[in-house]
């Protein structure tokens, strides 16, 4: 509405919205084009529990200056949410999958910070669904050891990966 009853006023305007608004509001008015800065830190703190058309989005607005200072915030919110225990196996696996599309450059960083605060089993997982490159040898090997006889000759399955 403003840029046409007050299109000269433009940029104060906009500097006004994004200075008094909450910074969801502030999201919700970049992610619509209404103003040009992106909130780098909300998008970090969001993005990956975002549903993907969500994240097309985010990341079709973002500029490359942008993309350049997005991925520091993205991987202090991780540092910061394991940290605190308080992040699950979909959120490690959401993080994951967001970070392989939209920071292909970065992603062995944000696997560093995964593998070290996951359980073997969930790493056994995201190995198979290539999401690490590292398989937990010693977890399958002592799964297999631990088998019942019966069961010894089924475990192709463990090393099929997606």
């Amino acid at each position: 509405m403003a840029k046409g009853f007050f299109p000269d006023n433009i940029p104060q305007i906009i500097d006004i919205v994004e200075k008094i608004f909450r910074v969801e509001l502030a999201h919700k008015l970049w992610l619509d084009n209404f103003i040009e800065t992106c909130q780098i830190n909300y998008v970090a703190s969001i993005i990956h529990s975002e549903p993907e058309s969500t994240k097309q989005k985010i990341f079709s607005r973002c500029s490359a200056d942008d993309f350049e200072h997005l991925f520091e915030p993205f991987k202090k919110k991780i540092i910061e949410k394991t940290n605190l225990k308080s992040i699950t196996d979909k959120e490690f696996e959401d993080i994951l999958k967001t970070s392989k599309i939209f920071f292909p450059d970065n992603y062995a960083q944000i696997v560093d910070i995964v593998e070290n605060n996951i359980s073997v089993e969930l790493a056994h997982s995201f190995w198979l669904d290539g999401f690490i490159e590292n398989c937990p040898i010693d977890y399958v090997a002592r799964t297999i050891l631990s088998a019942p006889d019966q069961l010894k000759g089924n475990f192709q399955q463990m090393f099929r990966r997606k």
